[in-house]
């Protein structure tokens, strides 16, 4: 089975820093990556579409979808990583400015 290793770089200072994304491929729910952490989840191997989503009581987004080739056997590593910098990180004005940009928000590089 093949594996995708996603990373979700630590950041200290940002809305989500206690929210677990929730990892999708294919549009399914495959599981959920603290701040800070790497986790493991088996993938069919092909083509897939990866995104990232957060829900909590003030705001809803998902990432923009990433596209990965997943070969047989084999591990796909991704980063999940915050936009933006450090002033605009975590910034209570951040919040309502993201919400109509959501997607911008966090971004899904590989590697």
């Amino acid at each position: 089975m093949t594996k995708l290793q996603v990373h979700r770089e630590f950041c200290l200072n940002t809305d989500h820093l206690l929210w677990a994304f929730e990892i999708f491929v294919d549009g399914e729910s495959v599981g959920k990556i603290s701040n800070g952490k790497t986790e493991v989840f088996p993938i069919a191997p092909g083509d897939h579409k990866v995104e990232i989503g957060v829900s909590h009581p003030w705001t809803k987004f998902f990432s923009e979808p990433f596209q990965v080739t997943a070969e047989d056997d084999s591990e796909v590593k991704m980063t999940i990583r915050r936009n933006g910098n450090f002033f605009t990180r975590g910034a209570i004005w951040n919040i309502a400015l993201n919400l109509a940009n959501s997607r911008r928000m966090y971004r899904i590089e590989k590697g």
